[in-house]
């Protein structure tokens, strides 16, 4: 049952994300990327029960829009510069106790 409904999830993702991006605008290796986000927050609904018990439509919309925002700032180079930025604050934080 696990496994359709992770099949079905994923599938629904992939088609949202299609909506949102258009296909001819992105490399292989970000249709890829996409694609791997996509499956890992899919199959991590599954396993922490969301799937179950969120609306599907709604939860593919969902993850397609977190996996496309991060692809976006990892192809804007923020995503290694916004954790150096956290390790700094948590730095600072640790510091000050």
């Amino acid at each position: 049952m696990k496994k359709y409904l992770f099949i079905a999830l994923t599938m629904l993702c992939l088609t949202a994300c299609q909506t949102e991006q258009k296909p001819e605008t992105l490399s292989l290796d970000q249709k890829s990327a996409l694609r791997t986000c996509l499956m890992n927050e899919s199959l991590a609904a599954v396993q922490n029960g969301t799937a179950f018990t969120a609306d599907l439509s709604e939860l593919a919309q969902s993850i397609a829009k977190s996996c496309v925002k991060k692809q976006a700032l990892q192809n804007l180079g923020l995503d290694d510069e916004s954790a150096a930025w956290a390790q700094n604050i948590l730095s600072s934080v640790a510091t000050n106790k």
